[in-house]
């Protein structure tokens, strides 16, 4: 016999709701499932919470099924829209990311509705967790508790990397766009995915103003085609790859897949399936020195732009409402002409001194998990349960996600999942893998139940949450 069994899941973004479907599909009679989010708002997450209409998935509806065992759920759910939301869209479509939001809310709500496990929300934030037991007490922001026999940490991205260095001013930032004026000048720091919503939500608002980016390189996110090319096999055969000759071995692919009349694109996305294992192959130097060197340029032709989105930076460039600069900004000061920005142009000796009304943070995310404190996955640092992943980034798991411990055991029953392993994965920021990733997570959860409980005595209800 066995009885029933709690599993708390930290965070209902795309990673939180993406176990929780695979969980409440597979899960028996029995068993709980507590699925924690301090907004109160479930499967959203803050990527597709957004209501403007400009801010597009940047992957072709066809590719962004929640359920990785059904890749056209998401093009059958389109399919049963009301017209007015939905009919035009396609598997080729970069649909807005609030329809997005929506399909991952109906998704969960369907999920929970025809399943034989139960589902908790709970509207708050855990601050630390820790054993009790053989299984775990949550700790939560509001001063409650809550016990579990697993728990999944799936909190996506921790924050932005500008709250780790700002020289100065950092009070002085300004976070809304509805506070902008019109004619009002603008400072973006950053130029990726961020930026691009910051100037869409802009120039939707009606702002007429000059919009200045900055960010170390000064590179863009280069677009989608607008019809997905088929992908070229690369070759990856090393069982442990050297960066520079994996290097030469994708220029080379390029070089012959053009050759062919193919785009690079189709490149990337044939080597794409090998990225976890490439990465996994690299010596910890080489990781190193791929974050420093290629992953600016990784970034930014990996993950693109709809092209309809990027048509639209390219006019604004164009028309010079919109600037782009490789530069380093130095302080932010307040001043009598508004806020006074000292920059340095990459490869320029001098600083600019420029006058700003606003400075906006576009900052890409940082994953070190041991920068700030206050932080769950800190707190799990600290209290052993968890270790850094590799150079710091994330957490320390296994392919299926489960935590290891600071003796460098796996920490049994407790897991990070999404964007929280990328120093083990890499390639776990995107849809296809982090699916993938709960999906096998969820397997480990539910094969963990029945090897833990087996022959255990029944219990006459849950226990107390």
């Amino acid at each position: 016999m066995e009885r029933f069994m709690k599993i708390a899941i930290v965070g209902a973004g795309f990673t939180g709701t993406a176990l929780a479907i695979a969980l409440l599909d597979r899960a028996p009679a029995g068993t709980t499932l507590v699925l924690i989010e301090p907004r109160g708002v479930y499967g959203r997450g803050l990527a597709y919470s957004t209501d403007d209409p400009r801010h597009l998935l940047n992957v072709a509806a066809g590719r962004m099924s929640v359920r990785a065992d059904q890749p056209d759920h998401l093009t059958r759910w389109l399919a049963r829209q009301p017209a007015a939301s939905a009919a035009p869209y396609d598997a080729d479509s970069f649909i807005p990311r609030e329809l997005y939001g929506r399909y991952l809310g109906e998704s969960l709500d369907r999920a929970e509705a025809t399943a034989c496990a139960g589902l908790r929300r709970v509207p708050d934030e855990v601050v630390d967790v820790d054993r009790l037991g053989s299984g775990f007490r949550l700790r939560l922001r509001q001063g409650g508790a809550l016990s579990a026999d697993a728990v999944a940490i799936c909190t996506g991205h921790p924050r932005s990397l500008a709250g780790t260095g700002r020289p100065s001013g950092g009070t002085i930032w300004t976070d809304d766009a509805a506070s902008i004026g019109r004619d009002d000048r603008v400072l973006l720091v950053g130029t990726g995915l961020t930026m691009v919503d910051r100037v869409l939500t802009l120039v939707g608002r009606g702002h007429r103003g000059p919009i200045t980016a900055v960010s170390r390189r000064g590179r863009l996110h280069l677009p989608h085609l607008p019809q997905r090319a088929q992908p070229v096999s690369v070759s990856v055969a090393e069982a442990r790859p050297r960066l520079l000759p994996l290097l030469r071995a994708v220029r080379s692919a390029v070089r012959a897949a053009q050759s062919r009349g193919c785009d690079w694109r189709a490149v990337l996305d044939g080597l794409r399936p090998h990225i976890q294992r490439v990465w996994n192959g690299l010596s910890t130097e080489e990781k190193r020195r791929a974050i420093r060197h290629l992953r600016p340029y990784w970034d930014t032709h990996r993950h693109r732009m709809a092209p309809q989105v990027a048509a639209e930076i390219a006019a604004l460039i164009a028309t010079e409402r919109l600037e782009v600069l490789a530069a380093r900004y130095e302080s932010i000061e307040r001043g009598e002409a508004g806020l006074v920005v000292r920059y340095r142009r990459r490869g320029r000796r001098v600083t600019t001194v420029r006058s700003f009304d606003h400075v906006m943070d576009c900052a890409g995310v940082d994953l070190d998990v041991t920068r700030e404190r206050g932080t769950l996955p800190a707190s799990l640092v600290d209290g052993g349960l968890a270790a850094p992943g590799p150079l710091g980034l994330g957490l320390d798991v296994d392919p299926a996600g489960r935590c290891f411990n600071a003796a460098g055991r796996v920490e049994h029953g407790l897991f990070a999942l999404g964007p929280l392993a990328r120093g083990v994965l890499w390639e776990i920021t995107a849809v296809g893998e982090i699916r993938q990733q709960c999906l096998e997570a969820a397997h480990a959860l539910l094969a963990a139940r029945a090897e833990r409980h087996a022959g255990a005595v029944i219990e006459a209800a849950p226990a107390p949450l």
